[in-house]
């Protein structure tokens, strides 16, 4: 009986060994392709921030209390809202390893960008107008711009917060050296 229970333990060591092999290798071979999706996703990210850093290039002089163009701004804003609509199509296009933590990683990002996306054509939107009002003095623009501002930083720091949980645990899965994923 020792006999058959020690060859029975070893056949199934030897089973789960091949399995655990198995899906290594399967992990091994998908990492070009998680790594490649990563990258993706962080591009997009890093576009995202891009149409952001746009638009506040245009309302640098508003920040200074001084007279900001609307054609300026208008046409930063379009031009952001382009980039930005730009990275979510990438995201949407982008396919990855097939897991759960692909999939989430991969909402997690689409779900920040089209969030981002919101705030530009309704907070950003009600920022510009604020800026280009000129029966308004500085204090009175700031004064009204404060609050949107920081509603937004505070909406866009937990969207990346779990972005940046979900990257994680699809590295750890993939066996990848992270580049984070930034956006403003």
């Amino acid at each position: 009986m020792p006999v058959s229970c020690t060859r029975t333990g070893l056949i199934r060591i030897l089973v789960l060994f091949s399995l655990s092999v198995a899906g290594c290798e399967e992990v091994v071979s998908q990492k070009p392709q998680a790594l490649a999706f990563n990258q993706t996703l962080v591009s997009a990210s890093e576009q995202a921030g891009k149409a952001l850093d746009i638009l506040g290039n245009a309302y640098g002089p508003a920040a200074r209390g001084e007279k900001v163009d609307p054609v300026a701004v208008e046409s930063a804003y379009e031009k952001g809202l382009s980039l930005l609509r730009q990275a979510i199509a990438t995201v949407r296009a982008a396919e990855g390893p097939k897991s759960i933590s692909t999939a989430n990683y991969k909402e997690a990002t689409l779900h920040s960008l089209e969030a981002t996306e919101r705030r530009y054509t309704t907070s950003l939107r009600e920022l510009s107008k604020i800026a280009m009002d000129p029966s308004l003095t500085f204090e009175q623009k700031r004064d009204k711009a404060t609050p949107i501002v920081e509603k937004m930083e505070k909406e866009a720091k937990a969207e990346d917060a779990l972005k940046i949980m979900t990257q994680r645990v699809f590295a750890a899965e993939f066996k990848i050296e992270l580049r984070p994923a930034t956006s403003k």
